[in-house]
């Protein structure tokens, strides 16, 4: 058992959210550079473990069972027995929301019915 399993049984909705690498990489990259600054950057103390890092993203979409990857994620969503909206391409925060927010209200109007 995985740290978390046990509160799988309690899930209403997983929401899962896939952005192209592109994106993904660029965004990961910015990330790293505000939060580390110069550190990042060729011959900073911290740039190794920041490349390193990089690498192992972007291996999401092509990456085995082994790592952290979209198709361990797949098969993880697969095994769920709640539902699962999934949000893929480059949607706005807002979009994200309505679509969250749509798959609760009809998740509640449906139980209402019952």
């Amino acid at each position: 058992m995985r740290l978390g399993d046990g509160l799988i049984p309690l899930f209403d909705l997983v929401v899962f959210l896939w952005i192209p690498e592109d994106i993904r990489l660029t965004r990961l990259k910015e990330r790293e550079l505000q939060s580390y600054g110069s550190a990042v950057e060729p011959g900073g103390s911290r740039y190794e473990n920041s490349q390193a890092f990089l690498r192992w993203a972007a291996q999401y979409d092509t990456g085995g069972m082994e790592i952290r990857s979209r198709l361990l994620h797949e098969k993880w969503l697969a095994s769920l027995t709640c539902p699962v909206l999934r949000i893929e391409g480059d949607t706005t925060v807002e979009e994200r929301i309505k679509a969250v927010e749509s798959m609760i209200t009809g998740k509640a109007q449906t139980q209402s019915r019952a």
